[in-house]
């Protein structure tokens, strides 16, 4: 490992959130049953990486899978309609599965079911992201699937593992881990090739790994190493590095702590910067407030998120969840973001302090007008 990857190494493992995805192969034991072994031995590593201070959120794949064997189906049928049916028996089989086996760790579970339209559009966006996080800060585990039951994409091109990084880029999670039913990222298909070595270490978007990639897929599972890479690669958008690894190894998601693990670690690098890149272009902007020069401080020297208090003038009709610009006293725009809350309730809260929101408005989405990761200074 070079001086590099060590420390973009010790920056994804020592990040507060992981979010772990478990495909369905390894959940339902390759569709024989749902392996109730193998959960319990993730829900004891779970239980140790809470203990090192992290937060966890498990994205996991499976309801149709284990829908078609509480059906005692023997296949995938080929009618959506008949996948989606399945799915809705196996989310709930899995919901109580779930929750009878981290309750004996003292681990309350919720689950969360999205779709991709709850990333396309901004509010909905912001909404899951608040109840994650409302979840993650009362010590819930939020156990995440694709609504299988109406979502045609994941089912026809099997998106969980994509799903897990629209998760990571939700919370901006520091590690990525992919727990599937191979060891990692081979340099070739090493069921056919004895010298097939495994790619321990690469940046995410390093185009060797286009070479790697096989087209391979499990029966159960609609997605191959390729959608992995894909997800790598869209978590790196926010930060986020990636980890491919075999699931059934023993401990061998605590074992990153150690830098004893085995897999493929895939980095984010700076990529985080791509998202404030992305903002700061933005040309039209939804509305625009004004700062005080203590708040205009606060976000150019030292980088930190603003705060309603230090809002003077709000202006324009926008809502929750669209870019906004940002001016200081002199009027000129010092940055664009997006904002947590609408022009109607901004105008209420500005120049109050983050304590008093909620009276205010009678609840509050977050303490902050424009979270540090969803501002960019122009």
């Amino acid at each position: 490992m070079t001086k590099t990857q060590q420390t973009l190494y010790r920056n994804a493992v020592n990040s507060k959130i992981w979010v772990i995805k478990i495909g369905s192969s390894m959940l339902t034991d390759h569709g024989r049953t749902i392996d109730r072994i193998q959960i319990n031995a993730w829900a004891h590593q779970i239980t140790t990486l809470r203990k090192a201070g992290k937060q966890v959120i498990l994205v996991s794949s499976g309801a149709i899978a284990a829908g078609i064997q509480k059906l005692g189906w023997t296949q995938k049928p080929p009618e959506l309609a008949k996948q989606q049916a399945a799915a809705a028996v196996g989310q709930v089989t899995l919901a109580r599965v779930y929750e009878e086996i981290f309750v004996n760790y003292g681990i309350q579970t919720a689950q969360i079911l999205l779709t991709h339209d709850d990333a396309a559009d901004r509010k909905r966006y912001l909404n899951s992201k608040a109840t994650i996080n409302a979840l993650l800060n009362n010590g819930i585990l939020p156990i995440v699937n694709e609504n299988d039951t109406t979502s045609f994409d994941e089912i026809k091109f099997g998106d969980n593992d994509n799903l897990g990084a629209l998760v990571a880029n939700l919370i901006h999670a520091g590690l990525y881990v992919i727990l599937t039913d191979q060891e990692g990222l081979y340099n070739a298909d090493p069921r056919s090739n004895a010298n097939a070595k495994l790619i321990h270490f690469e940046m995410a978007d390093s185009p060797v790994l286009d070479t790697y990639i096989g087209s391979s897929k499990s029966n159960l599972g609609s997605g191959g190493m390729l959608t992995k890479i894909q997800a790598a690669r869209k978590a790196m958008n926010s930060g986020t590095t990636t980890v491919i690894m075999h699931g059934q190894r023993e401990n061998g998601i605590v074992k990153l702590l150690s830098k004893d693990f085995v897999g493929t670690m895939l980095f984010a690098g700076n990529k985080v910067k791509a998202k404030k890149q992305w903002l700061a272009g933005q040309l039209q902007t939804r509305g625009k407030i004004m700062i005080d020069g203590g708040a205009e401080s606060a976000l150019v020297k030292q980088g930190k998120s603003l705060l309603a208090v230090g809002i003077t003038v709000v202006e324009g009709d926008f809502s929750r969840g669209e870019i906004i610009s940002i001016h200081n006293q002199n009027d000129a725009e010092i940055a664009k973001g997006v904002t947590n809350y609408n022009s109607h309730d901004l105008n209420k809260i500005k120049g109050k302090a983050s304590e008093d929101i909620e009276s205010i408005l009678g609840y509050r989405l977050e303490k902050d007008a424009i979270h540090r990761d969803n501002l960019a200074l122009t």
